[in-house]
């Protein structure tokens, strides 16, 4: 099931699953270069991606704790952020 869709200036961004376990997906439509930074909820970046090209980036869960995350995918025209819940 894909909870988390979002369009940005022709180009889908898919997050799934949301909320999520043990990993989540990013699918991007191309493999354009990117950053991706993961934030908590106190603003600090906890994993960040630079100069990603990829068009699939799993992310793991790997000594997170639950809560609410922001995903900013930045790289494109401008910066997108995405809500990602750990459970």
């Amino acid at each position: 099931m894909i909870v988390g869709i979002s369009e940005l200036e022709s180009e889908t961004i898919l997050l799934y699953p949301n909320p999520m376990t043990d990993r989540a997906y990013l699918e991007f439509e191309d493999s354009s270069t990117r950053t991706i930074r993961l934030v908590d909820s106190m603003g600090k970046v906890v994993r960040i991606w630079e100069n990603n090209s990829t068009q699939r980036l799993e992310v793991k869960r790997e000594g997170l704790a639950n809560g609410n995350y922001i995903i900013q995918v930045s790289g494109m025209k401008q910066e997108f952020n995405l809500k990602l819940v750990l459970n």
